[in-house]
């Protein structure tokens, strides 16, 4: 459990994470967040049934794109990335 009286760290950029204490990552509310949590966020799908790779954590892109032979750069990149290896797919 998150413990404001002892030392912590500040997160910036890592949705659904904002602090880090004792190697362990926690929300603003103070809720650990693990790789299963639901603040890392499940799969996103659209309305046709396709990821939507919009909506996802920086998380979910990395472990996508690493699954898929790429190397995780950014989320923009990753995007791009996954995009094309759909379009190749179609």
């Amino acid at each position: 459990m998150f413990d404001k009286n002892k030392p912590y760290g500040e997160v910036f950029g890592m949705p659904g994470v904002r602090y880090v204490q004792d190697g362990a990552n926690y929300s603003a509310d103070g809720v650990l967040v693990t790789e299963n949590s639901d603040d890392a966020g499940g799969e996103s799908v659209d309305e046709s049934g396709e990821l939507d790779y919009e909506s996802m954590s920086w998380h979910q892109l990395k472990k996508i794109v690493a699954a898929a032979g790429g190397e995780y750069e950014g989320k923009e990149e990753a995007i791009a990335f996954l995009s094309n290896l759909d379009e190749a797919a179609d």
